[in-house]
């Protein structure tokens, strides 16, 4: 599930799906619900909401992002 494997497609892996809303949140900081429809709307393929969640909880680990009022942001520290 975190990395592509032979079952699991690189597009649905969580590295990738990380990567592709730590672009979204660097262009401009967003509440979730307006992350998940922006990163449904702009990626190839629909991702299943628990699949971004996930991905959000990995880059939050690494404390790349950082929640304030309920928006996400980059964290630059």
């Amino acid at each position: 599930m975190l990395m592509p494997t032979k079952i699991i497609q690189p597009c649905n892996s969580v590295f990738v799906i990380s990567s592709h809303l730590l672009k979204i949140i660097y262009e401009s900081p967003r509440d979730l619900d307006s992350l998940i429809e922006h990163f449904n709307k702009n990626y190839y393929k629909k991702i299943e909401t628990e699949r971004i969640l996930l991905a959000l909880d990995f880059l939050f680990m690494l404390n790349k992002i950082r929640i304030e009022d309920e928006i996400i942001r980059i964290n630059m520290q």
